[in-house]
């Protein structure tokens, strides 16, 4: 199998999530891959600034980059931004409005930050981040990501899914994904235009890679539009079944090493 370029989510996937770490194997593995000639690149709803610059630069990973949720492609050596699609002034505005007036915990995110109402109520970045303050009469332009925080408003599956449909039909250029964070849930919306579906696409147009020689790599309802996109997919043991439905290859949990598992996977693959 030709593969050229390997697109992985991130919290769940590269990182455990209780500990926020990336297996002791992962720094050599990815050099092997990567001296193979192939691209290995984040794809993730999480912004490029804080935890996520911090991994890739400890990983010395390829350029491109997929970040807040396929919103922005970002080349991390050069702070080029070849794909940058904000959400809409108008469906910006409605979607604040309507999380706000729910009283939950949730932000928006820029190029270059995190805006809260209520910075005091976060558990979605890391302590690295400055977070700025925003209120719904005066938001940041430029927004590419709003997001329900799972765990800081400990909302159920339910929940989440009647909130997905209402701004699915209040607003029709925007994407909303739920995710899961242990039994919490939590949503991301950014625009129509950019999910990691189409943000995959556009990276493969740059980068001149077929989605056919693509792996993805990934653990959560938002990345089945990942999966969706590429030629070849990993799930990982924890991912819900709709993701591990799709999968070509399942591998333990990051608990029991399954990134580890998935890159010498890979590596096999394409000797």
């Amino acid at each position: 199998m030709k593969i050229k370029a390997i697109l992985s989510d991130v919290d769940g996937t590269l990182l455990d999530y209780d500990m926020g770490v990336y297996d002791k194997n992962i720094p050599e593995l990815a050099k092997q891959v990567m001296d193979k000639g192939i691209q290995f690149s984040l794809a993730t709803g999480k912004a490029y600034f804080g935890e996520i610059a911090r991994i890739i630069c400890e990983l010395n990973l390829s350029p491109l980059h997929i970040v807040n949720g396929g919103g922005m492609i970002i080349n991390w050596k050069t702070g080029a931004t070849p794909w940058y699609r904000p959400i809409s002034e108008e469906s910006k505005k409605k979607v604040v409005d309507f999380i706000y007036s729910t009283g939950h915990v949730f932000s928006v995110e820029t190029k270059d930050n995190a805006y809260m109402v209520d910075k005091t109520r976060n558990s979605a970045y890391t302590k690295d981040i400055k977070i700025e303050k925003f209120s719904p009469d005066s938001i940041p332009t430029g927004v590419l990501k709003i997001l329900i925080q799972g765990s800081a408003n400990m909302l159920n599956e339910n929940e989440i899914d009647s909130y997905v449909k209402y701004l699915k039909d209040t607003c029709k250029d925007i994407e909303v994904h739920k995710f899961s964070v242990k039994k919490y849930y939590g949503l991301d919306v950014t625009s129509e235009a950019s999910t990691k579906h189409t943000a995959v696409l556009e990276y493969g147009k740059i980068l001149g890679i077929h989605p056919s020689e693509m792996v993805a790599i990934g653990d959560g309802y938002n990345d089945y539009p990942l999966f969706t996109a590429c030629g070849y997919k990993i799930a990982m043991g924890n991912a819900p079944q709709e993701l591990r439905e799709i999968a070509d290859k399942v591998v333990p949990d990051t608990e029991h090493n399954g990134m580890t598992i998935a890159l010498r996977h890979i590596l096999s693959l394409s000797e």
